[in-house]
């Protein structure tokens, strides 16, 4: 009889061992959903709940209902709070917001002023000094506005002239650029030839690859074995000819170097 007893409690004691430890478990996974989930406040009132439960639970003194219970208010209070919270910090962003609306509305009035009260002279000298070639859209804008107020004054023939100066120095920058982009474009054609010719090198193809032409848009296959077929096979490549159209490549040449010459238009 006495050894079923002992039996019992053994067995009483490791279930609540076993209901301690999950307890814990459900803790900490709570815990990590507060910290992640909850605002500042409600998080840390979450926290000492957490912790105030989890070391109550182990107190057998303490009736099981008014556990629940601690529980069930608790919660419900940190959701109120946590509501609250969120309402708050939406109000405050909305006030930010206006705030924020309110001065950039108040400093445009005050540059529309100070725009009304500029001479001719003030206008096309703020003209000159932002019309410049890389300026950006909003600067150029701008200094187009303050041309725009010269209009029906002794200066209009001025600002017009300074307008038609910015056009031929945007027009000379936009050149300059595309002809810099055109060289890149040509650099990359002819480091593109010289990385196929070493890839074949590399697999024993005794192969000149370059590119040719006034803008290196033709690349040139020179092989002393090249055949027809081989040219087939090159042309029905999709990947290797997406590849040189890509880069710009016009045209492509297979040739022997002496009579035989393919040429495949991309």
């Amino acid at each position: 009889m006495e050894d079923n007893n002992v039996l019992e409690v053994a067995s009483a004691q490791r279930r609540l061992r076993r209901a301690n430890v999950l307890i814990f478990c459900v803790s900490a996974v709570l815990a990590w959903l507060v910290v992640t989930t909850l605002q500042p406040i409600a998080m840390w009132a979450s926290l000492f709940v957490l912790f105030a439960f989890t070391l109550g639970w182990c107190r057998h003194f303490i009736p099981f209902y008014f556990k629940i219970v601690f529980i069930l208010v608790s919660a419900f209070a940190i959701y109120t709070t946590n509501r609250l919270e969120i309402a708050v910090s939406a109000r405050h962003e909305q006030v930010v917001a206006a705030n924020r609306v309110a001065a950039k509305r108040q400093q445009e009035d005050l540059d529309a002023k100070n725009f009304r009260r500029m001479t001719p002279s003030q206008h096309l000298d703020a003209a000159q000094r932002e019309l410049v070639a890389n300026a950006p859209a909003d600067q150029i804008a701008n200094a187009i506005q303050h041309l725009s107020a010269l209009r029906g004054t002794s200066l209009e023939g001025r600002g017009n002239a300074v307008k038609a100066a910015y056009d031929v120095r945007r027009h000379q920058a936009d050149l300059a650029a595309a002809v810099d982009v055109a060289r890149e474009a040509e650099l990359v054609r002819i480091e593109l030839a010289n990385s196929i010719e070493k890839k074949l090198l590399l697999q024993g193809y005794s192969v000149d690859v370059n590119a040719i032409g006034s803008k290196h848009t033709v690349l040139r296959f020179k092989w002393a074995l090249v055949t027809k077929a081989l040219s087939y096979q090159v042309a029905n490549d999709p990947e290797f000819i997406d590849q040189i159209r890509t880069s710009g490549f016009k045209k492509m040449v297979l040739t022997d170097g002496y009579d035989e010459v393919w040429t495949i238009t991309l």
